[in-house]
């Protein structure tokens, strides 16, 4: 699947207290773009204007790098707290117009160097911490609690120092959820075919069959989870890790009634199932699809059940959900795969000598 990922430079300002000398040619400032991306809570190439996040910084001796202090429980202070980065459409006498920045000013440090770690969105800020040592952490998320949040987590960024007004501090956030699409059409003889013949239910011939999706649910699947980020710049790419907790629970993702034919149809995720919790899908996760097939008079329900981590394509197996990713499911309904057919024979008549039975003149004769 096509990962996600925004990029974004965004103009950020922040203001400390004693560690701040207040030059505006210092302030720091970030700038968002976004790569293009699939339909979710972020669209578009531009990062949402409407949608605030969440900065940290720590500084550390100008003379360290990152990589030195990173695990060291007092090489690092914090510089900036949690700070909510926010668009600023207009401007003022600091700020350019179309600029990120928090309510408060933050300078850049005379001589220490900082490293950023930032997340979205910033309605998340009362269950998110941060230090130096284990980045950002979310201690039991719950999905279900949160049912439109794109929750994303930033690529950490090290070693700045003192950099000229204009010059953002390049932040890249990266889904730390994923999402499971799904598509159904029927098939037959390895393509597209519409079993009813192009009719519908109210002109149904002695010859079509109707099919009809009555429900998708997806079953055992946690749906919370603690997040544990990385403060290692090195490795972003797949940067994080989610712990399951609690009970799994069932999703409905369709429940209503779609007629299925020959022309594919998307059934994309809503709210409340619109993001998922990253996990490994274990041997009771499984996909069970409810439909019916209408031949005349007669409706046949059927209700198969797929075993989750044995479904992929060709002969790679999905055995997880993985962040940053969405998973589409294609279904294909072919009715002449498992259907029932009879083929009746007769066997032969298979002829067999019963033997001679001699009949006997009884005693006394014949009668005259």
């Amino acid at each position: 699947m096509k990962k996600l990922i925004y990029y974004l430079s965004l103009p950020l300002v922040f203001a400390a207290c004693s560690q701040v000398q207040e030059d505006t040619d210092n302030i720091i400032e970030y700038q968002a773009v976004t790569a293009k991306s699939q339909p979710t809570k972020v669209d578009g190439t531009v990062y949402p204007t409407d949608l605030p996040f969440v900065s940290f910084a720590f500084n550390y001796d100008a003379k360290s790098e990152w990589t030195d202090v990173k695990d060291e429980s007092d090489a690092a202070s914090t510089y900036i707290d949690a700070a909510e980065i926010i668009y600023d459409e207009d401007g003022d006498n600091i700020y350019l117009p179309g600029t990120w920045h928090s309510s408060k000013i933050y300078f850049w440090p005379k001589t220490d160097k900082l490293a950023f770690f930032s997340y979205s969105p910033s309605a998340l800020k009362n269950g998110v911490t941060c230090t130096p040592q284990n980045g950002i952490q979310v201690t039991d998320y719950d999905v279900d609690s949160n049912p439109d949040v794109d929750f994303m987590v930033a690529d950490v960024q090290a070693d700045l120092e003192k950099q000229t007004v204009n010059n953002p501090v390049t932040t890249l956030f990266r889904h730390k959820l994923c999402q499971v699409y799904f598509s159904i059409i029927s098939y037959k003889d390895n393509k597209p075919f519409d079993y009813a013949g192009g009719h519908t239910e109210e002109n149904l011939t002695d010859k079509d069959y109707l099919i009809t999706l009555k429900k998708i649910e997806i079953r055992n699947i946690y749906n919370k989870a603690t997040y544990k980020g990385t403060n290692d710049p090195a490795v972003q790419a797949n940067a994080g890790s989610w712990t399951p907790s609690g009970d799994k629970k069932t999703y409905t993702i369709f429940d209503s009634s779609m007629q299925v034919n020959d022309d594919c149809q998307m059934i994309l995720p809503t709210i409340p199932n619109k993001y998922f919790m990253p996990q490994d899908l274990d041997n009771d996760a499984e996909l069970v699809i409810s439909y019916t097939v209408k031949h005349g008079e007669t409706v046949t329900p059927l209700t198969p059940s797929f075993q989750l981590n044995q479904l992929g394509n060709g002969n790679a197996l999905i055995s997880k959900w993985d962040m940053n990713k969405i998973y589409t499911y294609n279904l294909r309904i072919d009715l002449g795969s498992n259907v029932i057919t009879w083929a009746p024979e007769i066997v032969d008549w298979e002829d067999v000598d019963a033997g001679i039975v001699h009949i006997d003149v009884p005693n006394g004769g014949l009668a005259n």
